[in-house]
């Protein structure tokens, strides 16, 4: 199993190379012989970010053995990367990457009594890359697009919408795709994409959980009709296909579970309010189907009513849809947002959730060069028993209250054509998961008797970060 995890980690570079030779392969044919010059902006990077993490694996410091402390880390990344864009008049191309090193340079609490334990073990190649190539007529784009990142934060793929707090185990994203927008009418508009993702996991340095490596393909479609000059009608239709890898089996030894594979279906309507050019109101609602198969052959190994049963039969779940969004904004003096969703989970290693989610984001420009951005979510997840086949681990369906805040001041100390070439920036975030399931009484009496894995879902994560960039702008060309 892990030589193939490596193989396919190895093969991840070909699609954005495929992407990069067909863009380069599209400018050559596509670009008239006597069409105008077009203009190649170059900007080099450097970025340097330092980061404290206080529990990066999102442990519960009750449930700590005597003696230990939560895993506190601090790591910085070194990067270097390169920001290309070519425009003529109907073909754009756009290269944005940056690679380089995260270094763990401190490593405590209970993993260092891990046999040769030490921080250098936890470094790796930070990768973060991406490139789009654009063909635009009147009424009509096309792109083709790929985005590559390497790094261990979860909630960078799926955000908040997953259960899986901290920063953990390293893996691989990589996701390719294409889109074409267009406007039958002046009224009309639609844009339809199609993306291939893939999620890879490396195996993890101490005793933690290896997640589920997996991809997915993911259709899309939203169309927006102008009803007034403030009313827009909007449609979207999405469908996926997930497939999951097989993943070591914590309950009986020696085997490998299935995490179950789904396939999406999901519809919403809505309407946006355009109070002016600058706020506006937009709600869709609807609807969302999750089908599973290929579940898990595993069998409940605990004693009692469930012996015997499948232990990951996960249930076939749907759910209302909803997303409410309120924007305002100034050029270059403020952005203020506010969001509602109602919807499901849609990653996980043969556990799901619905949720309910409300957040809110300001960015304010103090002056020019210093803007300062403050973000607040609060979201409650509820992973029904049933459902999720967790009648024999649990006593009542599991239910997280997730409290996030984050907030950050940047400094342009340089600025070039409005924009930072020199930038530095200080942040924080807090994450705060507060759940049902906390202590032994919260699981099945037969469970908890014989299980060596009884855990608490609480958890505080506090991360402070420091970054300076430097982004010198070279524009060649008209």
């Amino acid at each position: 199993m892990k030589i193939k995890y490596r193989e396919q980690v190895a093969d991840l570079g070909k699609p954005a190379v495929a992407v990069s030779l067909a863009v380069l392969l599209s400018l050559a044919l596509f670009q008239p012989g006597n069409a105008e010059a077009g203009t190649l902006e170059a900007t080099p990077k450097i970025i340097i970010n330092y980061s404290v993490n206080d529990n990066i694996y999102a442990n519960d410091p009750d449930e700590l053995a005597p003696g230990d402390d939560l895993v506190t880390a601090g790591y910085i990344d070194y990067l270097l990367g390169l920001s290309l864009k070519y425009q003529e008049r109907r073909h754009v191309f756009q290269v944005n990457g940056s690679a380089g090193y995260e270094q763990f340079v401190s490593i405590d609490g209970w993993v260092e009594d891990a046999e040769n334990d030490s921080p250098s073990d936890y470094d790796f190649v930070a990768i973060r890359a991406s490139a789009l190539y654009q063909y635009m007529r009147k009424d009509f784009i096309f792109d083709i697009h790929d985005t590559i990142s390497q790094s261990r934060d979860l909630q960078a793929v799926f955000g908040e919408a997953t259960d899986a707090l901290g920063y953990w185990a390293l893996y691989v994203n990589n996701v390719l795709g294409t889109s074409i927008k267009f406007s039958p009418t002046s009224r009309l508009k639609y844009l339809v994409r199609y993306d291939y993702s893939t999620l890879i996991f490396f195996e993890p340095e101490n005793d933690i959980p290896e997640p589920a490596g997996s991809y997915e393909h993911r259709g899309y479609i939203r169309s927006e009709y102008s009803v007034t000059s403030r009313i827009t009608g909007l449609m979207d239709l999405q469908g996926a296909s997930h497939v999951f890898e097989d993943i070591d089996n914590d309950l009986v030894l020696g085997t490998q579970t299935k995490a179950a594979d789904y396939s999406l279906i999901q519809g919403m309507l809505g309407l946006r309010y355009s109070f002016n050019s600058t706020t506006y109101i937009e709600a869709l609602g609807g609807y969302t189907q999750q089908t599973f198969d290929n579940l898990s052959e595993v069998l409940v190994p605990v004693p009692g009513p469930y012996l015997g049963t499948p232990a990951f039969d996960v249930e076939d779940n749907s759910s209302t849809v909803v997303v409410i969004s309120f924007v305002v904004k100034s050029e270059k003096r403020y952005t203020f947002t506010v969001n509602g969703t109602q919807g499901i989970s849609t990653y996980g290693q043969n556990l799901f959730f619905n949720y309910l989610s409300a957040n809110t984001s300001l960015t304010y420009h103090l002056t020019p060069k210093i803007s300062a951005r403050l973000g607040a979510q609060y979201q409650q997840s509820t992973y029904d028993l049933e459902d999720n086949c967790r009648e024999w681990v649990w006593d009542d369906d599991r239910v997280d209250n997730t409290t996030y805040a984050t907030a950050n001041l940047n400094w342009d100390i340089l600025k070039k054509r409005d924009q930072g070439t020199l930038a530095l920036s200080v942040g924080y975030s807090y994450q705060n998961r507060d759940s049902s399931i906390d202590s032994i009484d919260d699981y099945e009496p037969n469970y908890a008797a014989v299980s060596t894995n009884i855990n608490s879902f609480d958890a505080v994560s506090n991360v402070y970060y420091i970054k300076l960039q430097m982004l010198p702008t070279i524009l060649l060309g008209d």
